[in-house]
């Protein structure tokens, strides 16, 4: 099995190979072997990596891979944790979701603003925030 270097595994993945040494030093990839002082990784650690990319690009935490590749390394079925931790993560994402949408509604009501001054704004503003808070 060729092994690879340091550059090659950062260049396939699309990160830095600082990125490599980061994630040796906090444990989430194991130390690479080293030749003459240079690391060298062989294909299971280039799908590890491309694994925690991936589930960084999903939203999930250092800390949360970290945690899913402990439960696994104690025989807790990856398609488990998986489903789990989607679960939590697709939750936090609706809720970023509506404060998202709530955030564009208040942008395009400042966009439309025809106040002569900051206190008639914020004359209006709260009279818009209390009509919301009495219909909830």
């Amino acid at each position: 099995m060729p092994e690879l270097t340091i550059t090659a595994v950062a260049r396939e993945v699309g990160v830095r190979p600082s990125t490599l040494r980061y994630y040796e030093r906090i444990g989430l990839l194991p130390a690479a072997r080293r030749v003459a002082g240079r690391r060298r990784y062989d294909v299971c650690a280039l799908n590890q990596v491309q694994l925690i990319a991936y589930a960084k690009r999903a939203g999930f935490s250092l800390a949360q891979i970290r945690s899913l590749q402990e439960s696994a390394s104690l025989g807790d079925a990856p398609t488990v944790l998986w489903r789990d931790l989607a679960a939590r993560k697709s939750a936090e994402l609706d809720r970023v979701i509506v404060r998202a949408q709530e955030s564009k509604q208040r942008l395009f009501a400042l966009s439309q603003c025809r106040c002569r001054n900051l206190a008639e704004c914020g004359d209006i503003l709260r009279n818009e925030v209390e009509n919301t808070q009495n219909l909830a």
